[in-house]
């Protein structure tokens, strides 16, 4: 009879420990290098444009990595509400978010969508904070772009930090959110990607 209560045991606790592996992702971890890669490559297609590179706004690169984070542990992709953790100086927001292989695979992915395309080039951005995850070979994404209210000359895109701008208070009551058309990934079907903006 011992033997069979142990037994019963045993196997209640792996379940249980079974159950802990599938509800958190293993090594899900902030990939500093990665976020750079974004930020740099997205100055060089500013850049090429002739628009002016974005600067790198801590609070900005906080609540990204708190999305890109939330993404990596439900092991998919969805988009922030945009004016949470967002400094009070933003006038205008737009967000990216996507999972891929690489970084260079997501960001021409990126690049190839309308939509996303727009956030990436609109000149009235100038601030943007990249927070990216892997988890399980997985890159997770978040790219949030911030206008302000006066447009100081952006910091080098290297400099982490807060910008120089006169915090001003937003309109009393926010124009409605509109999600531009999600185009699909081309096949085979490993990225998924969303493109948002708050006005």
């Amino acid at each position: 009879m011992r033997s069979r209560s142990s037994s019963m045991a045993l196997l209640v606790a792996c379940a249980l420990a079974a159950i802990g592996l599938v509800a958190a992702p293993a090594g899900a971890d902030v990939d500093a290098g990665a976020e750079a890669a974004f930020v740099s490559q997205t100055n060089a297609l500013r850049a090429s444009r002739g628009l002016p590179p974005v600067a790198v706004h801590g609070a900005l690169v906080a609540k990204a990595r708190g999305w890109a984070q939330h993404m990596a542990d439900v092991g998919g992709i969805s988009h922030s509400n945009l004016p949470d953790g967002a400094p009070q100086e933003w006038q205008r927001l737009g967000e990216n978010v996507g999972r891929g292989p690489t970084v260079d695979a997501i960001h021409q992915a990126l690049v190839a969508s309308p939509s996303h395309l727009a956030n990436l080039t609109d000149p009235g951005f100038r601030y943007v904070g990249v927070g990216v995850v892997s988890a399980n070979g997985t890159l997770y994404v978040s790219e949030v772009f911030m206008e302000t209210a006066s447009q100081p000359a952006p910091m080098p895109s290297a400099t982490a930090g807060t910008p120089t701008s006169q915090p001003r208070t937003r309109p009393a009551t926010p124009a409605p959110q509109v999600a531009p058309a999600v185009v699909p990934a081309p096949p085979p079907r490993t990225y998924t990607f969303r493109s948002y903006r708050f006005v």
